[in-house]
């Protein structure tokens, strides 16, 4: 079905009997139950009311004994990024271990490792929809992985991928601080296939700093992240494709990124971008603005990454009034206060 003519309707059916609507208008369990095709579809009726909020795993959680996807999906996410994460030996800093002495060691600071928890099960306690990148490295496919102080398991590799797809996130995403947009392209395309219809594919153009622009200074930005990158990505068969926030790179402005989600929109994938480069710390005023000026560029989906006073979560003032900025108190409140249970 053509994309206009699905967001001309608030709701459709699939196969005559499966009634998709807005994801805003979902309850948590009624969100948990949704196919990647009818998640795609929901987020597309919204009309740029999602909100994905990251929370980083390998890092301490924000707030005491409370983990950090706890955190931001209580203040308003409606897609929460597990990052960091890693599939050899998950943690969810802020939860108690299923095994108590797993937690001896950092007793005295007060932080429970929460080891022995599952993609499942988090999900289902905090009734949202959760997404998994992995970072594409440098000559992807070509040599050994240089963890660079990361662990192996949080790179992209077929072997990896496979782990984190079997353990049942909604959005498998790739993208990379250090590979070029070959090794990129060529993720995208094999990710693709460990997907197989399990969850949606997500890829990140949003963070070109690494290997790609290194001697090559001046630089402009744009020449990396181009409408030409993001055709190649899209018919390489993402789903979704997150760019750069209007705002949050030099050069990135409303009109710039409105020709990418052109493109992104013409091939039927989801427009997400991308408030990052810790810009996502920024004061309330600030991070309202950039909301804003990424709405009317033509977002289907808003991603906050997780730097606020450090790489763990921004601040949860910040997810609220993003929140409130794309979707308005009604729904925003909604979110926050809908049970789990529902």
């Amino acid at each position: 079905m053509n994309r206009k003519v699905l967001i001309s309707k608030q709701k459709k059916r699939i196969n005559g009997d499966i009634l998709v609507i807005r994801l805003l208008d979902y309850s948590p369990k009624e969100m948990l139950n949704l196919k990647p095709k009818e998640i795609k579809e929901a987020i597309m009726l919204a009309g740029g009311r999602t909100l994905h909020v990251l929370s980083r795993l390998s890092a301490p959680n924000t707030v005491q004994y409370v983990c950090n996807p706890e955190l931001v999906a209580i203040f308003g996410a409606d897609i929460v990024g597990l990052a960091a994460y890693d599939p050899i030996d998950p943690l969810f800093p802020g939860l108690p271990s299923k095994n108590p002495k797993d937690d001896e060691s950092t007793r005295n600071i007060q932080i429970q490792l929460g080891k022995g928890w599952t993609v499942r099960e988090v999900r289902e306690l905090i009734g949202r929809l959760v997404s998994i990148d992995m970072e594409v490295p440098s000559q992807y496919g070509k040599e050994e992985i240089d963890h660079r102080g990361r662990a192996r398991s949080r790179y992209f590799t077929k072997e990896n991928a496979q782990k984190v797809i079997s353990q049942g996130p909604d959005i498998f995403g790739v993208g990379s601080r250090e590979g070029s947009r070959e090794d990129v392209y060529q993720s995208v395309i094999d990710a693709k296939k460990l997907v197989k219809g399990k969850c949606l594919l997500a890829v990140g153009l949003e963070r070109p700093l690494g290997a790609t622009i290194k001697g090559k200074k001046p630089y402009d930005l744009r020449k990396l992240i181009t409408p030409e990158a993001v055709t190649n990505i899209a018919e390489a068969g993402a789903d979704i494709i997150q760019v750069p926030a209007a705002g949050c790179l030099p050069g990135f402005d409303r009109e710039y990124v409105q020709k990418l989600f052109a493109v992104i929109h013409k091939y039927n994938c989801l427009a997400s971008a991308g408030i990052q480069q810790s810009q996502e710390g920024a004061d309330v005023e600030t991070i309202k603005r950039l909301a804003l000026l990424n709405k009317m560029a033509g977002i289907d989906m808003l991603n906050l990454g997780d730097a606020g006073l450090n790489e763990s979560t921004t601040l949860p003032e910040n997810i609220m009034a993003v929140s409130i900025v794309i979707k308005g108190r009604r729904h925003t409140y909604r979110r926050m206060a809908r049970s789990i249970l529902r």
